[in-house]
């Protein structure tokens, strides 16, 4: 009975934290132990087929533990086959509320891109805003793009920057891209 009670108060626990998966009858959470993140897309593993990215500096706070203790920082159990990418797409697929990374084909055909602009604005929480040059074709969708900022670099208002992104335009105002790279030119 005791032993019953404890598989039940685990199993309510693992789903009021985020959730739980079953492997090999081994169940497991993701804790995400990011305080800050930095604002920088981090790609953290990839495959055959896609690229996989946290959408902050966060790849040394998110960890996989599990029922019996046993806990992995989340890029090295990737690493290291201790849970496969098919796996923590079925527990993310479950966990809808819980998104923590996104993938991006390898394959698509524009996915890394590049333009040039000058930066008009810098918010205090790391966000650049960058007026793309006037030959440059993303001017077309939009004369102000927001870009995430790399902890380990400074700018200021006016200089000439070289912005690489994967994925689309985000239609937002001003409209964004995923930034992953930014460099002063």
């Amino acid at each position: 009975m005791k032993n019953v009670l404890s598989l039940c108060f685990i199993g309510i626990l693992c789903l009021v934290l985020v959730g739980c998966r079953n492997l090999n009858d081994e169940y497991f959470i993701i804790v995400d132990e990011t305080e800050i993140c930095a604002t920088a897309l981090e790609k953290f593993y990839e495959d055959d087929i896609y690229e996989y990215y946290f959408s902050c500096i966060k790849s040394q706070s998110v960890f996989i533990k599990f029922n019996d203790g046993r806990r992995y920082n989340l890029k090295e159990a990737l690493e290291n086959n201790i849970v496969s990418m098919k796996e923590l797409e079925k527990y993310f697929e479950e966990n809808p509320k819980f998104t923590l990374f996104f993938k991006v084909p390898k394959e698509s055909g524009n996915i890394r891109q590049q333009f040039r602009g000058i930066i008009i604005e810098q918010s205090s929480n790391g966000i650049l805003i960058i007026e793309p040059n006037d030959d440059e074709w993303i001017r077309n969708s939009a004369d102000k793009i927001s870009v995430n900022v790399f902890p380990d670099r400074m700018y200021k208002v006016g200089q000439r920057v070289i912005v690489t992104y994967i994925g689309e335009i985000m239609e937002t105002c001003p409209a964004k891209v995923n930034a992953i790279d930014v460099q002063l030119y």
